[in-house]
C-alpha cells in the first residue's frame, strides 16, 4: 500500500496563497518542530510558482553556498558562483525584483549555522529592500526566536487524525489508529510506515537499526543531566503519571535520584513533551507531544525489559497485548478529537481523582454547546473486546452524577459495536449519542 506524500493543511494553503495573491511585496514565517512538515508545506505551496528555494544543510558553509549556488544557477538559467551571502541577497534582487515570485529560506537553524551573520543581512533585506518588488518570501525555522518581528506567521500544529487517514487511504479503520498511534500527526513518522502497519512498526523497533530509532537518538540527545533521567522520566509518564508533582513523590518514594520538574523543562524545549491547562490551574501537568517517544516508552521498553533487552527473545504475544493495552489510550485521544470537532467545545480533558489516576469509567468529559444550548459530554470509550451494552450506559449514567454541570449528553464510542438490547434502548433519546470506529474514520 501506498503512502499519499502530503496530505491536509488546506488552512495552510489558502493563508499563504491569500498573501501571494495580493501581488504585494510580503515576508511569511512557518514555524514547528522538525518532521512536522514545513518543507512539505512549502513544496506543496510552490508546485505551480516560479519560486526560489535556498536552503541551509548541515555541511560545511562553503558547501552549503555551493548548493545555494547551484539553486540560483538553475532558476537563473545562467551560471551562477557566489561569493559570500551578501552576494547571494544581490543576486537575489537581480533575478527576482520584477518578477512575481516565491523566495524561501528552509532550515534557518542550518542557514545561520553556517553563516552567522545570516540574519543581519536578511534583515536589511526583507525591510529595505524588497518594498518595490512583488516577491513573496517565506522563512521557515522550529520556533519564531530567531526570526523576529514578521507579521504573517504560521505556526503549524501536528495534523488531527482524520487528515492523517489520507496518508495511508488502503487501512482498515483500526489501522489507522494504530498508524496514528504510533506516528500521531506527524508526516514524517508516517512515511516509516508501510505495508501492515503492525508487522512494519516491530520491525522498526525489534529487528534492528531503523528509521524511528534513529530519529529518536536525533531527537533525545544528551543536556543537562544523563540520558538515564530522561528515560526513567518517560517511563513513568508512560504509566500515566502527568503531574510532575505526582512524579517526584513516586521517584522519592522509589529511590530515584531525578529532578522531575528539571528534566521536564528540557525535554519540553526537545518537543518530546508538552505542557497543558488543567481544570484545576494550581496543578501543572504534560502529556507526550512526540508520538514515537510514547509508543517507545508505552510498549516497547516493557516488551523488552520483559524480554532482558535481547531482540531475539522478543515475546510476540507480549507485543501484541501492550499494543492493544495502548491503543485503548489512544483511541480515548482520537475520540476525544471527533468530539471537538463535532460540537462548539469549551473545554475537554480527563477526569482524574485525588491521587493523580485516571476515572476508570468516565473517559474524558467537555463543556460544549450544541444548537446554541450548553451540555457536558460524558464519554466512555472502548475500542476492542465485547460490543458495549445498557450496563455501560447505566454505569455511565451513574458515575457522571459526580461531574458538575447540566443538559448531560452520553457520548459512547465503541470499536466492536454496540448490542441490539442498548440500540433499542436509547433510539429517539436525545442524550445518548452512540458512535462507532467508523463514525469516527468518516470524513
Amino acid at each position: 500500500m501506498q503512502m499519499t506524500e502530503f496530505v491536509g493543511r488546506k488552512a495552510e494553503l489558502n493563508y499563504l496563497q491569500h498573501r501571494f495573491d495580493t501581488g504585494k511585496p510580503s515576508v511569511c514565517a512557518i514555524c514547528g518542530e522538525a518532521n512536522i512538515g514545513k518543507t512539505a508545506l512549502v513544496h506543496k505551496f510552490c508546485e505551480d510558482k516560479r519560486h526560489l528555494y535556498i536552503s541551509g544543510a548541515p555541511v560545511l558553509p562553503k558547501d552549503n553556498l555551493d548548493m545555494i549556488s547551484r539553486t540560483m544557477s538553475d532558476f537563473s538559467g545562467t551560471f551562477i558562483h557566489l561569493e559570500d551571502l551578501e552576494d547571494m541577497f544581490e543576486r537575489i534582487i537581480l533575478m527576482c525584483s520584477m518578477e512575481h515570485v516565491v523566495v524561501v529560506f528552509d532550515h534557518l537553524e542550518a542557514l545561520m549555522d553556517n553563516f552567522p551573520e545570516f540574519m543581519q543581512f536578511f534583515h536589511t533585506f526583507r525591510t529595505r529592500r524588497i518594498e518595490n518588488t512583488r516577491m513573496m518570501v517565506i522563512i521557515c525555522d522550529r520556533t519564531e526566536v530567531h526570526i523576529g518581528r514578521v507579521f504573517n506567521k504560521l505556526t503549524l500544529k501536528p495534523l488531527k487524525f482524520r487528515d492523517c487517514l489520507d496518508f495511508h487511504p488502503g487501512y482498515t479503520p483500526e489501522q489507522h489508529v494504530l498508524s496514528y498511534f504510533v506516528a500521531g500527526g506527524c508526516p514524517a513518522y508516517h512515511s516509516f510506515i508501510g505495508g501492515c502497519p503492525e508487522e512494519s512498526v516491530f520491525d522498526q523497533f525489534f529487528t534492528g537499526p531503523s528509521a524511528m530509532r534513529s530519529e529518536m537518538d536525533r531527537v533525545l540527545v544528551p543536556g543537562s543531566y544523563p540520558k538515564g533521567h530522561y528515560h526513567k522520566v518517560l517511563s513513568i509518564m508512560a504509566s500515566g503519571m502527568v503531574i510532575p508533582h505526582a512524579m517526584q513523590q513516586y521517584v522519592k518514594q522509589e529511590g530515584i535520584g531525578v529532578n522531575v520538574s528539571r528534566v521536564m523543562v528540557e525535554l519540553e524545549d526537545r518537543g518530546i513533551v508538552k505542557k497543558v491547562p488543567s481544570r484545576d490551574s494550581k496543578r501543572e501537568m504534560y502529556i507526550f507531544n512526540n508520538s514515537l517517544f510514547r509508543f517507545y516508552y508505552g510498549v516497547v521498553t516493557p516488551v523488552m525489559a520483559d524480554a532482558g533487552m535481547m531482540l531475539d527473545r522478543v515475546d510476540r504475544a507480549d507485543y501484541r497485548k501492550r499494543l492493544d493495552d495502548y491503543m485503548e489510550v489512544v483511541f480515548k485521544e482520537v475520540c476525544e478529537e471527533y468530539t471537538s470537532a463535532t460540537y462548539s467545545c469549551e473545554f475537554i480533558g480527563k477526569v482524574r481523582k485525588d491521587g493523580d489516576s485516571a476515572d476508570p469509567d468516565m473517559d474524558f468529559v467537555a463543556s460544549v454547546k450544541e444548537n446554541s444550548i450548553s451540555r457536558m459530554v460524558v464519554a466512555l470509550c472502548r475500542l476492542k473486546g465485547s460490543p458495549m451494552g445498557v450496563q455501560d450506559l447505566d454505569k455511565l449514567v451513574r458515575r457522571s452524577k459526580a461531574v458538575q454541570g447540566t443538559g448531560k449528553l452520553y457520548c459512547l464510542f465503541s470499536g466492536s459495536g454496540f448490542t441490539d438490547e442498548l440500540r433499542n434502548r436509547v433510539k429517539g433519546d436525545s442524550n445518548v449519542r452512540l458512535t462507532t470506529l467508523d463514525d469516527v474514520c468518516r470524513k
